[in-house]
């Protein structure tokens, strides 16, 4: 995973269960939990820069290492399968490519994140 510009990618999708609206940042292994998607996904958002801040101040040469954390693996599978879904709907024409698409009670996100490095 390579960082550049102060910026970094979080990619993910958020859920429901029971009325809870959980973010899970798949590549970073965070995530943010609301009452709405939009919240949830502020949360891991918020999570994911300060994290990722954390580890340049305290691990400025091994960022990379630090940074690289993925979530469980059937967190990363629910994911890639959302991502087949879209693709197709992508294809079909039923959505835009790199938008957001929601499936309930599924909605994926590609997300540039912009930290503080210390």
């Amino acid at each position: 995973m390579k960082v550049k510009d102060k910026n970094i990618i979080a990619y993910g999708y958020v859920k429901e269960e029971d009325g809870i609206y959980t973010a899970i940042c798949v590549n970073m292994g965070l995530f943010g939990q609301g009452k709405t998607p939009e919240e949830a996904l502020r949360r891991v958002i918020k999570a994911v820069g300060s994290y990722v801040s954390y580890v340049f101040k305290k691990h400025p040469d091994e960022c990379e290492k630090y940074l690289s954390r993925p979530a469980p693996a059937n967190l990363v599978k629910e994911f890639a399968q959302l991502i087949k879904v879209q693709i197709q709907l992508t294809k079909s024409k039923q959505c835009q490519p790199r938008q957001p698409y929601n499936f309930s009670p599924f909605t994926t996100f590609a997300e540039t994140v912009s930290f503080a490095q210390a």
